[in-house]
């Protein structure tokens, strides 16, 4: 579903899988063209591979025999995909290139550790015989091209991979184990195949310490430059961005965020270490190439910005912000994170004063463990009971330098550090799809409600529900989202209707409230019937997802075109225009009712 264009002014939080709204709740699509949300199935099964990725990584990197490559490039590529046809994990990270295998080894043991502490990895996993899943690799043929010395591509001219696994027999822990568990029992599937053409596939390998290697990095670097336009020309490896890095560890900070803020991408390259991130010094010119300039359009600043560091493994040096405040502004609106190191607020506010959103502040503090008043981007690790973002830096040849895979790992682990098994188990739950996991204690001290125990889920949603429903008129507070149990595949692209639309948004407290504003709009002219009846007719799709059988899509379409027809307007590809079309006076009542439908995270009144 389109979100609001520039034309159509600030209407309030952007809305995205890490920036939740807050506002007055709802019990239907917030807006037309809404779609519900992820069905919580895919969700458990993301909760299951992340989890198991973590493990995976970490017991790897940890327990890997010495190897020393193979004697070509070929061979580099051979020994991968037997590795992976062996279901043997530790073979495939043995055949990858070791500089970007040792470079997150600290941060991937103390990760995995966390994981199988807090129970969302196996102590049962064996890495070089995975169980749940069987990988085929058929009519394997590989060309390979010397790219300069050391280097070598090898292109995979035909080949078949066909991947299958039974998600009940991957050992991750009893956390992820049991919501696999509901959600199978519920219906959902236990397997799950996949088959891929490995033809065209290039994989570039490294000669390192007297062997052949793959590098992923490089690997992905090449898929992307030969995927764009006008494909530039394959950069020389080693004569890429210099890298200059700073006199300190807080210095090599402050350049980065300064670069970023700046979106200057050479002098941010420029300060990240020349090993762990070699590809993008490599890659550096074509990467400032596709960044372009700057969107003056938007603006990021960064002030107050007070940093502590302390000492890391290898060497390394780990900067944390102690204090930030941080400004990302565009036309609509203007988004501020202020923190002391102890507690953020966050604050959205609309930049147009004349604009009927009123905007909202949210704040949570170390230990709060509330994933959802965290909002995006610099909130996630206060929702983990940390603070702030830890930056991993090593000194090269008497330079600092920001390590970005380290940074990113090493403040995961130390977010892990702070839970125990039962904040794991929420998160767990919450990442699946029971969003009121988190639901806060001011929503119900104003509905007068005693939450329910959050093990029963049946009896939590309803007293949610209940709770929601018997809110006083002047609640403004934060609320979090009911479950989500379908979503909206094929609903066709609706323009976003004007200002009128949102103030029924604004003023609207449920889906009966808001179709009846909207209804009234039709009515008086001012919004075209063709933008109203796709939002009332989409809840047709509520349950097709990726899953689902094409029998299952054309019985939905079908329902959807009739309601639309029903509705007194054509398909909205050949709808006319808000500014042309003719306006009735009556909308027929949709097919479907759109009032039962679950609601999604994006709300009325937000």
């Amino acid at each position: 579903m389109n979100e609001p264009s520039p034309a159509d002014g600030p209407k309030g939080p952007t809305v995205g899988p890490d920036l939740p709204v807050y506002g007055a709740p709802s019990d239907g699509p917030a807006h037309p063209g809404a779609g519900a949300p992820a069905r919580r199935g895919r969700r458990v099964v993301a909760a299951a591979v992340a989890a198991f990725a973590v493990a995976a990584g970490a017991v790897g990197v940890s327990t890997l025999t010495a190897a020393d490559g193979a004697d070509s490039p070929e061979a580099a590529v051979e020994a991968f995909f037997t590795a992976m046809e062996r279901e043997d994990l530790l073979g495939v990270a043995e055949a990858i290139d070791p500089r970007e295998r040792e470079v997150v080894r600290p941060a991937l043991e103390s990760t995995g550790d966390e994981a199988r502490r807090l129970g969302l990895a196996s102590d049962a996993l064996d890495l070089r015989d995975l169980q749940g899943v069987e990988i085929e690799v058929d009519g394997l043929t590989l060309d390979s091209t010397t790219l300069q010395d050391g280097w070598a591509a090898v292109d995979v001219t035909d080949g078949t991979l066909t991947a299958s696994a039974d998600l009940r027999e991957i050992p991750v822990g009893a956390v992820i184990a049991e919501l696999i568990d509901d959600e199978i029992d519920a219906g959902g599937n236990s397997d799950e195949t996949t088959e891929a053409d490995l033809s065209d596939l290039r994989l570039v390998t490294v000669r390192r310490d007297g062997g052949w290697h793959v590098s992923l990095l490089y690997s992905a670097a090449e898929a992307i430059r030969s995927g764009l336009d006008d494909a530039p020309p394959r950069p020389v490896y080693g004569e890429g961005i210099p890298a200059e890095g700073a006199s300190s560890p807080e210095e090599a900070v402050r350049e980065a965020v300064d670069a970023a803020a700046a979106r200057d991408v050479r002098r941010l390259i420029a300060v990240t270490s020349p090993e762990e991130a070699a590809v993008l010094h490599d890659y550096g010119e074509i990467l400032v190439d596709m960044a372009g300039e700057p969107d003056d359009s938007s603006s990021i600043s960064v002030d107050d910005l007070g940093l502590e560091t302390t000492e890391g493994p290898d060497g390394t040096r780990l900067v944390s912000a102690s204090s930030f405040e941080v400004t990302y502004e565009n036309e609509w609106e203007r988004m501020v994170w202020v923190s002391d190191g102890e507690c953020m607020t966050t604050t959205y506010e609309a930049v147009d004063p004349d604009d009927s959103w009123p905007g909202q502040t949210t704040s949570v503090c170390e230990g709060d463990l509330d994933p959802e008043a965290a909002g995006p981007w610099l909130g996630w690790t206060f929702s983990l009971g940390t603070t702030t973002p830890t930056v991993t830096t090593e000194e090269v040849d008497g330079r600092w330098y920001v390590a970005p895979a380290r940074s990113v790992l090493d403040t995961f682990g130390a977010a892990l550090a702070v839970l125990d098994a039962d904040d794991a188990e929420r998160f767990a739950r919450w990442i699946s799809g029971e969003t009121w996991q988190f639901t806060p204690d001011e929503l119900w001290e104003a509905c007068g409600t005693e939450p329910p125990s959050l093990d029963d889920p049946d009896a939590f949603e309803g007293a949610l529900r209940d709770c929601i429903a018997s809110l006083p008129d002047d609640y403004a507070g934060p609320w979090y989202g009911l479950p989500d149990d379908g979503a909206v595949i094929g609903v066709p692209d609706v323009a976003m209707p004007d200002e009128g639309v949102w103030a029924c948004v604004d003023d609207s407290r449920t889906a009966d409230e808001l179709e009846g504003c909207l209804r009234g709009l039709v009515e008086s002219g001012e919004l075209p019937v063709e933008q109203l009846a796709p939002w009332l007719c989409e809840g047709v799709y509520l349950g097709i997802d990726e899953g689902s059988t094409e029998e299952e899509l054309e019985t939905a379409e079908d329902a959807y075109e009739a309601c639309i027809e029903r509705a007194g307007t054509p398909d909205p590809s050949d709808a006319p225009t808000a500014t042309t079309a003719p306006t009735p006076t009556t909308v027929p009542a949709p097919t479907v009712p759109t009032t039962t439908v679950p609601a999604p995270t994006t709300t009325a009144g937000g």
